[in-house]
C-alpha cells in the first residue's frame, strides 16, 4: 500500500486577540489556488486544539493576560497524519476590562424570589451580598445567592404583589476578571410579578 505524503505547513500564520478569552488565527493556504481544500490541525502550546478546512480558526475559552503559542500543520485528508508544523506564532490575550451588565430580572412563581441575569460570570462574593440590590415599593431583599450558572443570581425578597411592576437596582457586583470590573453604578431593570417572562430594559 502506498504511503501518504505529508504536506508542508501553511505559511504566514498570524494570531490576533479578539478579546480577553478569544484569539483568531489565519494563514496562507498550503495548496495551490483551485485545488481542493485540505484539513489543518491547530496546536496551542504544543497541544492540538482543533481542526478546520478553512484558512482561519477561532480559539475560545482562553485566559486573560496570558501568552499562547500557536502552530498549524496540514493533513492530506481527514484522519491522515499531520505534516510538519509551522513556526510558532506568539500572542497575548488582553486584560478583561469589560464590566458586567445587568440584563434582566424575573419574579418566581412564589412571588418571593427574583432571578437576575448578568452579561458575564459574576463574583459569588459580591453577587451574594443582599445589600448590593434594591427594589422599589418597599420590597426588602432578604438574601442573595450566586448560582452554579455563573451569570445568574437569585434573590429572596419580601412578598411581591401579583401584577405589580417593580424597579430593581444593582451596584457593587463585580465580575471574575483579574481587575474585578464592577457593574455600572445604579444599574436598573424592571420586572413584573405575574409571569415567568424575562423582562429586558432597552
Amino acid at each position: 500500500r502506498a504511503s501518504l505524503s505529508l504536506l508542508p505547513p501553511p505559511a504566514n500564520v498570524e494570531a490576533k486577540p479578539l478579546g480577553p478569552d478569544n484569539i483568531r488565527l489565519s494563514w496562507q493556504s498550503a495548496v495551490a489556488e483551485g485545488q481542493p481544500s485540505v484539513p489543518y490541525t491547530v496546536f496551542r502550546d504544543g497541544v492540538p486544539v482543533g481542526s478546520t478546512l478553512n484558512t482561519s480558526f477561532e480559539d475560545r475559552g482562553l485566559t486573560e493576560g496570558t501568552v499562547y503559542r500557536y502552530a498549524v500543520a496540514t493533513r492530506a485528508r481527514e484522519f491522515a497524519p499531520a505534516g510538519p508544523r509551522s513556526p510558532e506564532c506568539e500572542v497575548r490575550t488582553p486584560p478583561d476590562t469589560m464590566p458586567p451588565l445587568l440584563l434582566g430580572a424575573r419574579a418566581d412563581d412564589d412571588a418571593e424570589h427574583v432571578w437576575l441575569r448578568f452579561s458575564k460570570p459574576v463574583d459569588p462574593t459580591t453577587a451574594g451580598l443582599a445589600t448590593n440590590y434594591r427594589i422599589d415599593q418597599g420590597v426588602l431583599v432578604l438574601r442573595a445567592e450566586a448560582l452554579a450558572v455563573p451569570a445568574l443570581v437569585r434573590l429572596r425578597v419580601s412578598p411581591l404583589t401579583r401584577g405589580a411592576t417593580y424597579r430593581l437596582t444593582a451596584g457593587g457586583v463585580t465580575d471574575t476578571a483579574v481587575a474585578r470590573n464592577a457593574v455600572p453604578t445604579d444599574s436598573m431593570v424592571t420586572f413584573r410579578a405575574d409571569r415567568m417572562v424575562l423582562h429586558y430594559t432597552m
